[in-house]
């Protein structure tokens, strides 16, 4: 669920997380003939992918979880983040 107070750090968070479930419950990359809808998170990565930047050093991840450890199997946007930071100027 998106936070509605504003904190833009748990927004962040919450729009990964959010991703992670769609990805739970969305099938694999879809055939040429799928659906607008199955289609949607695809069009949604490539949002994504073009308004973030790698994020090698793991900053959004020790950011939002206080550490760098492996979460487990997340998806690929939990390696991308904004630049700069929206918290760092909040």
């Amino acid at each position: 669920m998106i936070d509605e107070s504003g904190a833009p750090a748990q927004t962040v968070a919450d729009w990964l997380e959010a991703r992670d479930r769609i990805a739970e419950t969305a099938p694999h990359p879809p055939e040429r003939a799928a659906s607008p809808l199955l289609l949607a998170p695809h069009e949604m990565d490539d949002v994504f992918a073009g308004s973030t930047v790698d994020d090698p050093g793991r900053v959004l991840v020790r950011e939002l979880a206080g550490d760098d450890r492996d979460r487990g199997g997340r998806g690929w946007w939990w390696n991308r983040r904004p630049d700069p930071l929206p918290w760092h100027d909040a």
